[in-house]
């Protein structure tokens, strides 16, 4: 028989051991139960809505990406990637909305691509993918006559315009993380359009590029101003575009007003909209007196038309 002392140590390790099957049971049954609710709960948090603001675009053109969160992830950090591009989002005055701007690149293959959303919180990742088709511009060309010089410039010149690259090349990097604009874009100057976005340009009967804006019918001294509130980040003649303007809108939007007779705004300036940016001219690579006007979203020259359309 077992004496005393020895039943006391046994009944302990007994009740020992019987108390932890049954606090591993008790867990074992709440963690199958968490497990049951993560689903459900996973589910409802990915059924977030996306969405563009056109399926089928033609290349250059300005998409804009919208997404809308539930409660429970109205405080998520949102990001967007379209072939490697990082899209930022900005939040809306709406509690849980979020929008992003995206520019498709000039002479993008036609066909079928995507834009990846993820939503991020607490360590968990929600993510959709949106279709974009992506259809030809089939862009027109057209012949102009210039100054010989910015068809074949001096070594002086060359030297010039890699600085001018540069400098424009920082600002195109450079990403202001606020929204300045308020709604649609307006035209710079009320004229008429004069030459697309996109066309073929053939100077003096050489290829040089494709027109990256539009063109406004602008008499030397017409007034120009801003299609938009933002900041002034450049304010000088450059080479090939004249005495030119550029405004950052910001989340990668920006707006250039080239070929000016005069500038009136300076660097680091706030513009509002409608505030006067300078005179028309005729000054850089021009074939007479007129406005250029052109749209950059994330360093992709796309149709400022669109600025006037799709713009939230």
């Amino acid at each position: 028989m077992m004496d005393r002392k020895r039943f006391g140590r046994f009944s302990a390790f007994f009740a020992v051991g019987f108390c932890y099957l049954v606090v591993c049971a008790t867990g074992a049954k709440n963690h199958e139960l968490r497990a049951a609710q993560l689903p459900e709960q996973a589910v409802k948090a990915a059924d977030f809505r996306a969405e563009l603001s056109a399926s089928q675009v033609k290349d250059g053109s300005v998409v804009i990406v919208s997404v809308g969160l539930p409660e429970q992830l109205e405080d998520a950090l949102v990001k967007g990637d379209f072939e490697g591009i990082q899209i930022p989002f900005f939040s809306d005055s709406v509690k849980g909305e979020y929008h992003a701007v995206l520019g498709v690149p000039y002479n993008h293959k036609s066909g079928e691509t995507k834009i990846s959303i993820r939503v991020l919180k607490n360590g968990i990742e929600y993510s959709k993918e949106l279709p974009l088709t992506v259809l030809s511009g089939q862009y027109a060309s057209e012949t102009l006559r210039v100054d010989l010089r910015h068809l074949n410039p001096t070594k002086k010149d060359i030297k010039r315009i890699f600085r001018d690259k540069a400098e424009v090349g920082k600002i195109y990097s450079r990403l202001i993380p606020r929204k300045y604009w308020k709604g649609p874009f307006r035209f710079p100057v009320e004229s008429a359009i004069t030459s697309v976005y996109g066309t073929k340009r053939v100077f003096n009967g050489q290829f040089a590029s494709f027109h990256s804006g539009l063109d406004f019918k602008a008499p030397v001294g017409t007034r120009v101003y801003a299609s938009a509130p933002g900041k002034v980040v450049l304010a000088k003649d450059l080479f090939f575009t004249g005495n030119t303007v550029m405004v950052d809108h910001g989340y990668g939007v920006l707006t250039l007003y080239a070929h000016l007779s005069k500038i009136d705004v300076t660097r680091g300036q706030m513009v509002d909209l409608n505030t006067l940016l300078g005179l028309s001219g005729e000054t850089g690579r021009v074939s007479g007196p007129h406005l250029h006007w052109q749209a950059v979203v994330h360093k992709m020259k796309v149709n400022p038309l669109d600025l006037t359309k799709v713009m939230k």
